[in-house]
């Protein structure tokens, strides 16, 4: 998976999921990456659907994902000012623009309020992996790293 925060002026554009896993809740653009496309083209892909081009990103985290199941996602995060078109509603997402400082954290996955302030704050770049039954964070771990090249 590939997740772009647009972020502009002091505003965040997130989406409302109208069905689905995240169905009334918020995140950034999220998109899968398909056989032979990148999770930053899977996270371009989820924005230009809502009707937002995006250019430059940059590369901010790789988290991994597990279910009590054994289910095991990984979701490389990006965060972009670099961006242009009209946001549009879709069968899928409602797109919202935010006040950095009223992020709606009670209305989004229970990690977001986590790593969305390091994510979104200076120039760092951060792993960590989340565990999960359901909705419910069972534990967690994030970590500043250093990495080369994170402009895409």
């Amino acid at each position: 998976l590939g997740q772009v925060l647009l972020v502009k002026r002091g505003k965040i554009l997130l989406g409302k999921h109208r069905k689905g896993a995240y169905k009334n809740r918020y995140t950034g653009f999220i998109g899968i990456a398909a056989h032979g496309s990148s999770p930053l083209d899977a996270a371009k892909l989820a924005a230009k659907l809502s009707g937002i081009t995006v250019g430059k990103m940059q590369y901010r985290a790789l988290f991994d994902f597990y279910e009590e199941d054994g289910t095991h996602t990984s979701e490389y995060q990006y965060v972009s000012n670099d961006f242009s078109g009209t946001e549009v509603q879709t069968d899928d997402i409602t797109p919202i623009w935010f006040d950095m400082d009223k992020i709606p954290f009670d209305e989004m996955p229970h990690d977001d309020r986590l790593w969305y302030p390091k994510v979104l704050e200076g120039d760092n770049f951060y792993e960590g992996y989340f565990r999960f039954s359901g909705k419910n964070l069972l534990d967690y771990r994030i970590q500043r790293k250093e990495l080369r090249n994170k402009n895409k």
